[in-house]
């Protein structure tokens, strides 16, 4: 399995390891970090990142909510719902550059949003986006930090 890591503006976020055949593992629960910083400072010091079909599907049911700077990273994910959760959000959708192509503040359960061109979803606590100032056409950092403890 060879270590895949791209960090920086401008790239796609690749952290932790493929599979030698391709296929997704099927994990449920995302296991691999990031923390995503902006012009502004940290967005997220620990983000987990959901890249396999079960962590995606999975997403944040079944959670009670969100620490302050805790985040989750969908990818690939140009739309998201809030299906039985049971806190509200804030959903920043990603493109392939890092560009913020939309921010959905405040998200409440049971609701569905998505944005044209975007390839990453990250999910925050709700009043996250606003605290940090994120904003449509602002760039994100993606910083690996591998599994935790």
């Amino acid at each position: 399995m060879a270590e895949r890591t791209k960090v920086g503006f401008g790239q796609p976020v690749w952290v932790g390891r493929s599979s030698q055949d391709g296929r997704d593992s099927g994990s449920t629960v995302a296991r691999r970090t990031v923390r995503i910083e902006s012009a502004a400072g940290v967005v997220c010091r620990r983000c987990r990142v959901a890249d396999t079909f079960g962590a995606r599907l999975r997403g944040l049911m079944g959670r009670r909510g969100l620490a302050e700077e805790e985040g989750l990273l969908i990818r690939p994910a140009s739309s998201i719902h809030t299906f039985f959760m049971r806190f509200p959000i804030d959903v920043v959708f990603v493109d392939h550059d890092d560009a913020i192509v939309k921010v959905v503040a405040n998200l409440r359960p049971w609701r569905l949003a998505w944005a044209k061109g975007a390839d990453r979803t990250l999910e925050l606590p709700a009043g996250s986006c606003e605290a940090t100032e994120l904003a449509r056409g602002g760039r994100l950092s993606f910083i690996a930090h591998g599994v935790p403890a």
